[in-house]
């Protein structure tokens, strides 16, 4: 039988459900994949957090679809270069490893290529030359046969009560503070804006302690599961203590940020509404420097990760010599990253410095304490909105970490 002689026959093809899921553990790519497929064709993103210990081999894999209602037919190809006129996606295909072989979801052809859902990587396009070369022949595609949900829900980490105490906190902080900029202008009384601050401080001071007890709450729940699987501690607490710490960055910056950054342009809006104006080109430069300067940070980035694990390789082959002079360049490859990061962080700065002469021009109110207002007003909205871009970038970093954490470490009973 020649290879995809199967049509894609559904008129909502292009509609479909797809997500990128990432292995959780080493030989956790084929759980991975099946995942994909069965998101994609039972339209149930809850298929992310099933588990099912064990399930490695092509053989484990169709019987875990058939349980969930989907038939899964592993094939050989005939002939390999057929997948070039394959209509029919996705498919889960087997590709050669260094060790053992790696299952990936082909999601769909794009130009002469291909992309790949990789459970290692992420997302990837492949050419047809670069496909054929790692590809077994041997893939896989899947046949709805049984609707219905998912049994399997998303793990929520924090308690409903924690998060009500840190964000009401939040908000009562917010508010005080931003009640006393209100205060602060025209002839209001001076104490109220002293009262404001006070309160907005000791509402922060709070916060903190409500997020402190969260983080021991998840310590007492998550923690003890550290030793019940083998390997290597140092690093698997250090993966721990990465996902601990995104959870809560992501809270703060997903949720108190933009209430921060509305916030910031109401009240300042209200009062000046020519500082909307400069505050929009604030934005504007801060998400350009993420779209242009960031990725080239981050492959320089990338890039200073894998010569790391190569000065680690050369150590642990006592290569000193070699292994010494590659750190002296490695040292200096970090301090220049270091510098581009601040010469970024004072750009900004400048740029809002500058932008701050708009309003005063525009009011034709040329008063220095107006000035020093509106600078401080645009660092604010510099301060909320830039870590809120850089949470986005950081999304599929933390989707990797998350998948590792729920393979590795078990709420306790």
């Amino acid at each position: 039988m020649d290879f995809f002689e199967t049509k894609n026959e559904n008129p909502l093809y292009l509609l479909s459900m797809e997500q990128l899921i990432y292995a959780g553990d080493k030989g956790g790519c084929g759980l991975a994949s099946l995942k994909m497929l069965l998101v994609f064709l039972k339209k149930d993103r809850n298929y992310e957090y099933l588990e099912e210990k064990g399930a490695k081999s092509l053989e484990e894999l169709k019987l875990l679809a058939e349980k969930e209602g989907v038939s899964l037919f592993w094939k050989k190809a005939n002939n390999k270069k057929s997948i070039e006129e394959n209509k029919t996606f996705p498919l889960l295909l087997l590709l050669e490893g260094k060790n053992e072989n790696h299952l990936v979801y082909l999601k769909k052809k794009k130009g002469n290529g291909f992309v790949l859902y990789d459970p290692d990587i992420g997302e990837t396009s492949v050419s047809l030359e670069e496909l054929l070369e790692k590809w077994t022949g041997v893939y896989g595609e899947g046949k709805l046969q049984k609707k219905g949900k998912c049994s399997y829900k998303k793990e929520h980490y924090l308690t409903f009560k924690g998060l009500l105490s840190i964000l009401s906190l939040f908000l009562l902080s917010s508010l005080s503070f931003f009640l006393s900029f209100y205060f602060f202008e025209g002839e209001k009384p001076v104490y109220l804006t002293i009262l404001f601050l006070a309160l907005a401080g000791l509402f922060l001071i709070l916060e903190k302690e409500a997020i402190r007890l969260e983080m021991q709450r998840f310590d007492k729940v998550y923690l003890p599961s550290l030793f019940e699987k083998k390997g290597d501690l140092t690093e698997k607490y250090k993966r721990y203590l990465d996902f601990k710490k995104s959870l809560f960055f992501r809270l703060r910056t997903f949720v108190e940020a933009p209430i921060c950054l509305i916030g910031t342009l109401v009240i300042f809006g209200i009062n000046t509404p020519s500082f909307l104006l400069s505050a929009l080109f604030m934005i504007l430069e801060s998400t350009l420097s993420l779209l242009v300067f960031k990725p080239l940070s981050l492959k320089e980035k990338m890039d200073l990760s894998s010569e790391e694990e190569h000065l680690l390789s050369l150590e642990r082959e006592e290569k000193s010599d070699k292994a010494f002079k590659n750190y002296l360049s490695f040292e200096k490859k970090i301090t220049t990253l270091s510098r581009k990061s601040e010469y970024h962080r004072f750009f900004d700065l400048a740029f809002a410095l500058l932008l701050s002469f708009l309003p005063p021009l525009i009011e034709k109110r040329i008063e220095t304490n107006f000035f020093l207002f509106e600078f401080f007003a645009l660092v604010a909205v510099l301060e909320t909105y830039s870590p809120f871009l850089e949470a986005l970038e950081k999304e599929e970093e933390r989707k990797k970490s998350e998948a590792y954490f729920r393979a590795n470490f078990k709420r306790k009973p």
